[in-house]
């Protein structure tokens, strides 16, 4: 099997090491990812591929491999840092397909270990790039081209916790990702909600739309200048219940963040959770894009176009309007209504 491998070791597309029955391959002597390291291992005349990373990859390629099953099923968990491929080979096989077959496995590791926002994921014959994880779990429930609520893309697991919070986020990430989705309703256990169709599985790369990462640091850095203050109610807030919000869009404009320019914090404000997520659903659904004029992206400028109610009371308000299958602005004006008609 020495022989074996040290001929295999010349078939193979990465620069190899070997020793005492190993072959191994690590990618990047440095870095953040210098944990990259893959194995051929030789073991009781028998061959079988590895993998070894930090935690973060190992997760990623895990959870993507349960996503989008096909080659990636091939992945199979050994520990929180490693994975190893399904196939085992042995002295009968040709040094051609033991190559190419872990040619292929190192491929398709690599597509997805070296860069988190540029995922290179392939499916039934076609590649796709994603921007982010959650885009291929949005992905691999929609590619069926069929219609799917919210609950089926939030995947609830059997402990009950969901894979994904904010489904309509999700969707979102794989619009950006330059997919087409259809948005409609349904009804689920007698309340109104929202689905989701991906109408092919066509994606229009030139279209895709990169967001920067946010940072704990950056987060910090613009929920302290905002005082802790959301931008739109005007409560204060602990960090847990804030995001930092992007005033434009990324739909509309690439954050394009450089945080070289030391006004980098200017497309960003800060929002409670509860404003954003009513800010995602009016962007969704605004047909002008005339964001320098929006109360949403400069509710600083245009604090007159607001009713500010306490997060409690719009809380509140929110959760009657989802139990009849309203928005909470037609819920309210409805309540401003009947009241007026009373007197």
């Amino acid at each position: 099997m020495i022989i074996i491998l040290r001929q295999l070791q010349e078939k193979l597309n990465s620069s190899s090491e070997y020793s005492l029955g190993l072959l191994t391959i690590k990618p990047f002597d440095k870095g953040n990812l210098k944990s990259i390291t893959f194995l051929i291992d030789e073991t009781d005349d028998k061959i079988k591929f590895s993998f070894k990373a930090n935690k973060p990859i190992i997760k990623r390629i895990v959870e993507i491999s349960n996503y989008l099953q096909e080659y990636y099923s091939n992945f199979k968990q050994i520990d929180e840092a490693s994975v190893e491929f399904a196939q085992i080979f042995n002295n009968h096989d040709s040094l051609e397909s033991i190559a190419d077959a872990f040619n292929l496995f190192y491929a398709r590791i690599m597509d997805i270990a070296v860069n988190s926002q540029n995922l290179v994921i392939h499916y039934q014959g076609s590649s796709y790039i994603f921007t982010e994880k959650r885009a291929i779990h949005a992905f691999s429930i929609l590619k069926d081209l069929e219609w799917h609520s919210r609950t089926e893309i939030e995947g609830i697991q059997e402990d009950g916790t969901r894979t994904y919070g904010d489904p309509s986020r999700t969707v979102t990430v794989l619009e950006e990702c330059g997919f087409e989705i259809e948005r409609g309703y349904t009804t689920e256990n007698g309340q109104r909600m929202q689905q989701y169709k991906l109408n092919s599985l066509n994606q229009d790369v030139a279209n895709i739309k990169r967001r920067t990462t946010i940072t704990k640091k950056m987060r910090l850095q613009v929920f302290e200048r905002d005082n802790f203050r959301c931008a739109i109610c005007q409560n204060t807030f602990e960090e847990a219940f804030l995001e930092p919000d992007h005033k434009t869009p990324i739909q509309i404009q690439g954050d394009e963040i450089d945080l070289s320019d030391s006004n980098w914090m200017d497309k960003l404000q800060t929002m409670c959770k509860i404003c954003n997520g009513r800010k995602r659903e009016v962007c969704k659904k605004c047909v002008t894009l005339d964001c320098d004029n929006c109360p949403w992206c400069h509710p600083e400028e245009l604090l007159e176009s607001f009713v500010r109610l306490p997060s409690t009371v719009y809380k509140i308000a929110l959760e009657r309007a989802e139990q009849i299958g309203e928005s909470v602005e037609s819920y309210l004006a409805s309540i401003i209504v009947k009241k007026d008609e009373s007197d």
